[in-house]
């Protein structure tokens, strides 16, 4: 039973992602789909892409810096940037691999527990969340964004779960029989970091954030789709967390069809399903490449534990 539930873990995302994709192809045309990708616009995206790679990865490794208590002989910032490279490889295949990549290579790198460093990723994996969440409910009530309004309460329960798990978590107060979860040692950073620590590593993931919507905006300008700014942080943000569910290979064919289904008012379906594949696959190659070209080593290392886990 263990085999057939791990095959049809890494087999079903892929039937999804090659499903969606080739409907879409097929209900759009390829050969007009191709057609929009022109060198125009490829002279906008990879100078884009590269810029993005370069400002996510540097506060990737930032915030990991600022979490893990080792020396900075030991995990320095260079460090950090290689080990977070190292697991983009399995955050491509599948969001929960590639947590478990970067838990185990920080235990290894960092001299961490298991449980210390499955602590750090969750909590950034946590405030990227709970600041994804925000900026959509932000950006719908301050730009007069439509958003339908079950989708906004969903959003808004979820933000406030968040921010209530942390206060929680948080809380001097006793919490009964539940008292052994708070207390666990994967929710030591959550629980013990410093406040300051806390809203700087906010900041920062802010910023992140608001860095993916730059450059998902840069790609509609670049095929020429005119959307307003509002529209732009919460669609694109909805698209995002659409694109982060395990049922398909790092959001493809999921990712477009909500992609194109969210601007639709905006421009021709084809010119859509263009710039958000392009928008994809470029994301791929360059997560792909951060991976193999820096962190060899660390990305065999990282396969190794994943398998581990998996097992």
């Amino acid at each position: 039973m263990t085999g057939v539930r791990r095959v049809l873990k890494w087999v079903l995302p892929l039937l999804v992602s090659v499903g969606l994709l080739s409907f879409l192809l097929w209900q759009m045309g390829a050969r007009t789909v191709l057609d929009q990708l022109t060198t125009d616009v490829l002279l906008i995206l990879v100078p884009a892409m590269l810029t993005f790679g370069a400002i996510s990865l540097l506060i990737e490794a930032i915030c990991l810096v600022r979490l893990v208590p080792a020396s900075r002989d030991v995990f320095s910032l260079v460090t950090a940037a290689r080990v977070k490279s190292a697991s983009y490889l399995l955050y491509i295949v599948n969001y929960a691999l590639g947590a478990g990549a970067l838990t185990l290579l920080l235990r290894r790198r960092a001299g961490m527990s298991l449980s210390d460093a499955g602590g750090v990723v969750i909590l950034l994996a946590a405030l990227d969340l709970g600041l994804l969440l925000l900026v959509t409910a932000v950006g719908a009530a301050w730009f007069g964004a439509e958003t339908p309004g079950i989708l906004t309460g969903v959003i808004a329960t979820a933000g406030v779960g968040l921010v209530g798990g942390l206060a929680v978590l948080r809380s001097s107060l006793s919490l009964g029989p539940l008292e052994r979860i708070r207390s666990m040692t994967l929710f030591r950073a959550a629980r013990t970091s410093a406040p300051s620590l806390l809203i700087e590593l906010g900041l920062l993931r802010l910023f992140f954030v608001f860095n993916f919507i730059g450059l998902a905006w840069l790609a509609l300008v670049a095929f020429g789709v005119s959307v307003p700014l509002g529209d732009v942080i919460v669609n694109f943000s909805i698209v995002a967390l659409i694109s982060t569910l395990p049922i398909a290979i790092a959001g493809l064919g999921t990712g477009q069809a909500a992609f194109v289904y969210a601007f639709r008012d905006w421009a021709a379906e084809e010119t859509l399903f263009a710039c958000s594949l392009t928008f994809s696959a470029g994301l791929i190659i360059l997560r792909a490449g951060l991976g193999y070209v820096f962190s060899q080593e660390y990305v065999r290392e990282a396969l190794r534990g994943a398998r581990e886990t998996d097992a």
